[in-house]
This record gives C-alpha cells, sequence and structure tokens, in this order.
C-alpha cells in the first residue's frame, strides 16, 4: 500500500467542507433550510452539492394571522394550530390580501428568470466539481510521484 500524503487528505477535507458550506448557502438561496443541507453536504459532499444545486426554488408560502392570537397561519388553515380558534372561509384570505396575493401570484407566473438563475447555479456547480476532480488529480499525482 501507498503512503498518501496529509496534504492529499487537507486538500480533500477542505473541499468536502466548502461544498458542505455552498450546500447550506444554496439551499437558503432557494428557500430551503440551509441546516439540513448542511448536513447532507456533510454526509455525501460533492453529491449533496449536486442535488441542491437542481433542486427548484420553494415559492413563499402564502400566509394571514389569525385574528384570535395575531400569529401567522396557513390561508387554507381551518382552525389556527396556536390557539385553536375555527377560521372563518379557510380557502380565501382575508379581502385586504387579495389584490396583493393577486400582484405576488402574477409576478410569480413569469419563471423565466428564476429558470435562468438556476442554470447559473448548475453551471456554478459545475465549475466546482470539475475544479475539485483536477485539484484531486493534481494532489493524488505529487502524491504518487508520477
Amino acid at each position: 500500500m501507498e503512503y498518501v500524503p496529509a496534504a492529499f487528505w487537507a486538500v480533500i477535507i477542505v473541499l468536502w467542507l466548502a461544498s458542505a458550506v455552498f450546500c447550506a448557502w444554496l439551499a437558503e438561496v432557494k428557500g430551503r433550510d440551509g441546516f439540513w443541507w448542511i448536513l447532507w453536504g456533510l454526509l455525501f459532499g460533492i453529491v449533496a452539492l449536486i442535488a441542491i444545486a437542481g433542486a427548484p426554488s420553494v415559492p413563499d408560502r402564502l400566509e394571514r394571522q389569525c385574528p384570535n392570537c395575531d400569529e401567522s397561519i396557513s390561508v387554507k388553515a381551518l382552525v389556527c394550530h396556536w390557539c385553536g380558534t375555527p377560521q372563518s372561509n379557510p380557502q380565501s384570505p382575508p379581502s385586504s390580501d387579495i389584490d396583493a396575493l393577486a400582484a405576488e401570484e402574477a409576478s410569480a407566473v413569469n419563471t423565466e428568470d428564476q429558470i435562468d438563475d438556476d442554470w447559473k447555479m448548475v453551471m456554478a456547480v459545475g465549475i466546482g466539481v470539475i475544479a475539485f476532480i483536477v485539484i484531486a488529480i493534481i494532489v493524488v499525482s505529487a502524491a504518487t510521484g508520477d
């Protein structure tokens, strides 16, 4: 068995940790929980990074305020999960929010910019994967003396 220098393992560990941190950042950008994605990044490294780069962004959740406790609840909630108050007309938001929600949904219809942003992220991850492979090959070549 050949000796593998510590520099090789140091590069692998740094790249592994960098991919985990980048997973968390990318997850936050896409509206997902960065904590869980940093864990996935630590467990699966570059594979998790590729997964989150290809994952779609999460749309914002439509919410309204409970009239009793003033906590945020889903527009479709039948009962407030904070205070248990039954909600009137749970399928539609209060009339004051309808115009704001309609404008938000109209802006969400145009997803061309989102698709462009997703492709930029996928390209950045692809470049990172290629850089990871090139650095690993250089370190292994230097370690084995080839």
